[in-house]
């Protein structure tokens, strides 16, 4: 009996050593776009200390360049992750940010027509456990709003990256599509490879799924960063020569009726304030709803010439 538990002992140890190791090593070598970590490391780091922010997905991500939206005044940073729609971000406000980082003055929610689709904007707030402080795990461990299993799951590498294990092994940690040489205060180019498909939008939008829930947590959102004296300002970046039907469809209507209800400006660039210079020139998108680098160039510049204009009819 003795040995058995002395061997039972040593396995288990030279398992926890094996398993401690190996999460170790993943944690360095994984193809997690890079901006991911930096966008947590900013929030607990708060290394510039910005007063206006820009929240959403993916669009925004690869769109919206941070260094030529600031003023003298305001100071920009991109927290939009790529999947992440409302109730990621209601969580991220309520459990994060208000608690981490200085209330900023204006944020820009970069919204879409498809941001109420799930399946679509796929982010939960556990798929970044990894990068929570040991406070915030445990706060999310002992809530019954979350999955713990995926909290888990996505705290430990090697479970979280155990499908690239072959790939760390040639020690890869590059992601390709994400070159963080042009990383920008969370912005971050979309590279991919040129696809004539890629660039045209088939879908009926009205079949596209719209969870209430997701409308119920934008609402919640707006209504808390509102009432905690943060000016909100939509916007809906350019996508590529999609049919005009699409931002008249229901959930595009709601984000318009949302923005009228609430006195929220709204910036949308493939409706009022669309651009046939960027809109309709392929060259300046990876696909037909992210901009390319050149094209992020090309619209932040075309927002901040619109949001210079807003600052003067709005009180900050």
């Amino acid at each position: 009996m003795k040995k058995f538990l002395f061997r039972l002992f040593f396995f288990s140890a030279c398992l926890g050593v094996l398993l401690f190791g190996l999460n170790i090593f993943q944690s360095k070598y994984n193809l997690d776009p890079p901006h991911y970590a930096l966008h947590y490391q900013e929030l607990y780091q708060i290394e510039t200390k910005s007063n206006a922010i820009i929240i959403g997905a993916s669009h925004a991500v690869h769109g919206i360049r941070p260094s030529i939206l600031q003023t003298e005044n305001f100071q920009f940073y991109n927290f939009a992750l790529n999947g992440a729609g409302p109730q990621f971000y209601l969580k991220w406000y309520e459990d994060l940010f208000s608690k981490q980082y200085p209330k900023p003055q204006v944020c820009f929610y970069a919204v879409d027509w498809f941001m109420f689709n799930e399946d679509w904007l796929w982010r939960d707030f556990e798929s970044d456990s990894e990068y929570f402080s040991s406070d915030l795990f445990m706060n999310c461990l002992l809530s019954k709003e979350l999955n713990r299993t995926a909290l888990l799951q996505n705290r430990l590498a090697f479970l979280k990256y155990r499908k690239q294990l072959l790939s760390a092994l040639r020690f890869k940690t590059e992601n390709l599509a994400f070159p963080v040489k042009a990383y920008d205060r969370g912005f971050i180019p979309f590279t991919t490879a040129f696809k004539a498909k890629n660039f045209v939008y088939e879908e009926d939008v009205d079949l596209l799924l719209s969870s209430t829930a997701e409308k119920k947590a934008l609402l919640l959102l707006v209504e808390k960063m509102q009432a905690a004296g943060i000016q909100i300002i939509f916007v809906m970046p350019p996508e590529y020569q999609l049919a005009a039907k699409i931002y008249q469809s229901a959930p595009a209507l709601f984000l318009d009726s949302l923005a009228k209800e609430l006195a929220i400006p709204y910036l949308n660039f493939n409706t009022s304030l669309r651009k046939d210079m960027i809109n309709n020139e392929i060259t300046n998108f990876s696909d037909w709803g992210h901009l390319n680098a050149e094209g992020s160039l090309k619209f932040s510049k075309a927002l901040r010439k619109e949001w210079i204009k807003l600052g003067k009819e709005i009180a900050f």
